[in-house]
Formats: structure tokens, C-alpha cells, sequence
């Protein structure tokens, strides 16, 4: 037997084994085989108090140990078959450490370049580097070890929340101002300019008020509600609920910031895609100048800015219009409101248009021929209808502008009553029918003519003359 033993302290032990059940087992191990093979254990060389020692270096003597106690084939108590076994298992779980990395604490390492196991199997970890083979880039672990970066998809900035409350993964935030080297957030809503112009992204983990976290920027945010929408979906940044987002547009005057597209569609493992666009006011556009803006005002484009800018109605230069838009063919427009225009269809055939009193209307010429309105009406071959009468009323003179122009009635032999006639239109009243000159001349004379042409038929006259 053996005078000493193998003395190795736990914190020799934790230099190359990490795992709390892989040392306690270590300590079986040696306190088995220092009973069986004490001469081989006293003559193993372990640098385990150096921090040089590592799982590769466990594995190598667990392997000599293996081999020692198998050529011993005089040992064949409990003992050491328990010490092959535990040597065993012991032996599978350290060939899987030697696939992990070396942990190193250099201050630098100088190389022309650094090589990511595209299988490895570590988890991610604050400041470990591994390749992500889906997104087919490598991820490195953030401050606080709730958010990995997917370098080349994912953008992140480091933000401190100005709230008095805690902010959410998912919520939607903008830019309200700095604090100590951080920019300032708050909850984002597209209920007007104040709260929607300056969103930058998606809070990518919980940040408690005044303290500060990561919000997502751009490229795709993972393990989110997207159930009920679409993939492709346009996301919105809600005009009613602070943080929030809608697939629902927003019309004016709720502001429209697209927050990014429907990646998958999931209730709890969706995803969206960022890509933030505020969308502009009119005066924001840089060929728009707006000053002074006033209800009613329209936007005219001025060439010698050159820009577009907004001009009081008042003021508004207009061309010669050609048409005027929004009636058919041939109709009659009228303003039938303030600034509303309305197009009255066009009437019936010999229709004429007059007024209801409150808006122009077609109504039905109920005679035939021409009337000519102007300071002395002409009339031309009038005919009253007796729809609307049998009398004609004048105010002014009867004036025929050409010559050998003829009153026409029936002049027959018929009786009386049904001839024209001349007749004063004051009630109960006789009847006198004048004939005057015109102006310095004394003579009125009524001819009376035998045939139809004037010119060429016997005449007789009733004259006067003055003097």
C-alpha cells in the first residue's frame, strides 16, 4: 500500500472542471484508485494548482489511469471495476469539454484573422462570439445577456428611458432627448409630429424608468404576438395606443411612420422585420415653402423660387380656362352652395332656362318663332299660344326695324267679334285710334289699299293736314 495519497483541492479540481458534479466524481475517482494502484497514482505529475491545467489534460490521465488498472489484471475486486467504470463515464463527459473553447484571459490577440466554427454547439453568453448558421452571420452576446446581434442583419443602440414606467419588449419608442450619453427614449404614437417624428425602433428587452437598455433599430426582432396579421404585412405605428403598432394605415390627421414588415406570423415566436420611414410633413419637402398658413389656403408653385407655396385664394393668379371640369356634355354650371359648384343636366329641346328662386331649371317654351330681348324688343313673327295667354303686353314702342312690314290677322268678312280688333284696355272707356307725324311734320294720313301690293293698286286716303 501506498504511504501517501492523492491530494487534490476543489479549487485545483475547478481549474479544469467547471461542472460541481464532475469534481465530486474526480474525488471518488482518486479515492478509489489510491487504494488499488497507490504506486501509479504517486508517480502522476498533476499541475493542477496552475491555471495551465485543462480538460485535455484531465482526459490524458484518466486514459493512463484506464490503462494502468486494465493491465493490472491481478486487480479484480469492486473496487476497481467501480474505479473503471466511474473512469468511463467520467472519460465521455471530458471528450465533450475538449470540444468547447479554451477560456483565455490574454489582453490581446494579434492574427491575421479569426475563424468561427461553423458547428460549434456553445450557448449564447455576454460577450461570447458563435456562428449562427440560420441567419448565416455570427452573434455576439449584449450587455445584460437578454439580447444577442446578429452582426450585418440586426442594429441595436443602447437607450435610457425617460419614463416613469417600464418598458416592454415589442413597444415602439422615439427620441426624446439625452442623458448621460444615452439617448432618451419614450413611447412613440403617431397621434400627431410630437410623438411619431423622431421613432427609432423596437424595445428589444425590458428596461426598468431611468434605467437604460437595448432597442432594436433595424433587421428583424424575434419571439413576438404577430398573431392575426399577414406575412408581408406593412407595420404602422399605432395612432391610439402609446408603443403600440397597427397593420391598420393611418390617415390624416393621425401621422402615417412605418415601423417595418410581418416577418412570420406567430403568438408568441413571430417576428418583424425593422425599418423605420417617419414619413414627412408638407413644409418638410424641400421644394415646399410654407409660411404663415392660413384656413383655405391652396399651394401654388412659384418658378422664380423655385418652389410651391401656399397663397390665400385671394390672391391665387388663374389662366384662361378652357374647361370646366366635372359636368357632361352640354350642362349648365352654377354655384349652388359657398364654394360648390354644381352642374345643371341640359334641357329638352325649345326648353328655356329661368330661375325657381333658389336655383336655375329648364322649363318648356310653350310658343313658337324668335323673341330678341334688348332695350327696344324686336319681335319677329311672334305667336301667342294660349297656354300662356292671348294678349301681348307692351311697356314701351312697337318698332319694326325694316320696311314693309305687315300686322297679320284675319281681316275677313267674318263676323265682328271674331276679327282683331282695336279695343282700350281701360275698362268701360271709348276707344280712340290716333295716327300723329313724327316730329316737325303736320301731315297724318290713313291709307287704304286695294290690292296686296302697295305699289301698284288703287288707294284711298284719310288725311290731315296742320298749317
Amino acid at each position: 500500500m501506498a504511504t501517501s495519497r492523492l491530494n487534490l483541492t476543489r479549487d485545483q479540481l475547478a481549474t479544469f472542471l467547471k461542472d460541481h458534479e464532475l469534481i465530486k466524481q474526480f474525488e471518488r475517482l482518486f479515492a478509489t484508485v489510491d487504494v488499488i494502484a497507490p504506486d501509479f497514482v504517486n508517480e502522476i505529475a498533476i499541475s493542477a494548482g496552475s491555471a495551465q491545467a485543462t480538460a485535455n489534460d484531465a482526459l490524458a490521465l484518466i486514459e493512463a489511469l484506464e490503462n494502468s488498472l486494465t493491465a493490472d489484471g491481478a486487480v479484480t475486486d469492486a473496487k476497481a471495476t467501480l474505479a473503471l467504470q466511474e473512469l468511463q463515464a467520467l472519460k465521455s463527459e471530458l471528450q465533450l469539454k475538449t470540444l468547447e473553447p479554451v477560456e483565455q484571459y490574454n489582453n490581446s490577440i494579434i492574427t491575421d484573422y479569426l475563424t468561427i466554427n461553423e458547428y460549434g454547439r456553445g450557448e449564447n453568453a455576454v460577450g461570447r462570439i458563435i456562428w449562427d448558421d440560420g441567419e448565416g452571420t455570427i452573434d455576439v452576446g449584449l450587455k445584460g445577456g437578454n439580447v444577442v446581434c446578429k452582426i450585418g442583419v440586426q442594429e441595436y443602440v443602447r437607450a435610457y428611458n425617460e419614463t416613469l414606467l417600464t418598458m416592454t419588449k415589442g413597444q415602439i419608442v422615439y427620441i426624446s432627448g439625452a442623458q448621460g450619453n444615452r439617448v432618451a427614449v419614450k413611447l412613440a404614437q403617431a397621434d400627431g409630429d410630437a410623438n411619431s417624428a423622431h421613432t427609432i425602433g423596437i424595445v428589444a428587452e425590458t428596461i426598468t424608468a431611468g434605467g437604460e437598455g437595448f432597442v432594436q433599430v433595424s433587421g428583424p426582432i424575434y419571439k413576438l404576438d404577430t398573431l392575426g396579421t399577414i406575412a408581408g404585412d406593412t407595420v404602422y405605428l399605432s395612432p391610439t395606443i402609446a408603443g403600440d403598432w397597427t397593420t391598420t394605415k393611418p390617415v390624416a390627421p393621425d401621422h402615417l411612420v412605418i415601423i417595418g414588415f410581418i416577418e412570420r406570423v406567430h403568438a408568441s415566436v413571430g417576428s418583424i422585420f425593422i425599418k423605420i420611414d417617419n414619413g414627412y410633413e408638407l413644409e418638410e419637402l424641400h421644394n415646399v415653402k410654407i409660411t404663415s398658413v392660413a384656413n383655405n389656403d391652396l399651394l401654388q408653385y412659384d418658378s422664380a423660387g423655385p418652389y410651391w407655396k401656399n397663397v390665400a385664394p385671394s390672391s391665387v393668379s388663374i389662366g384662361t380656362a378652357t374647361n370646366l371640369a366635372g359636368g357632361v356634355s352640354g350642362s349648365v354650371p352654377y354655384q349652388s352652395a359657398a364654394s360648390t359648384t354644381t352642374f345643371l343636366g341640359i334641357g329638352a329641346a325649345n326648353y328655356v332656362l329661368t330661375s325657381t328662386g333658389t336655383a336655375p331649371t329648364w322649363t318648356a317654351n310653350t310658343g313658337t318663332g324668335s323673341v330678341v330681348r334688348a332695350t327696344s324688343p324686336t319681335l319677329v313673327t311672334p305667336t301667342l299660344g294660349a297656354a300662356s295667354g292671348t294678349s301681348l303686353s307692351l311697356s314701351g314702342d312697337l318698332t319694326f326695324s325694316s320696311t314693309a312690314q305687315r300686322i297679320l290677322g284675319d281681316f275677313t268678312t267674318a263676323t265682328i267679334a271674331n276679327r282683331p280688333l282695336f279695343q282700350t284696355s281701360v275698362a268701360n272707356s271709348a276707344t280712340t285710334i290716333g295716327v300723329i307725324p313724327s316730329g316737325t311734320a303736320i301731315n297724318a294720313t290713313i291709307s287704304l289699299e286695294s290690292a296686296e301690293s302697295a305699289t301698284n293698286c288703287s288707294a284711298g286716303q284719310l288725311g290731315v293736314v296742320g298749317g
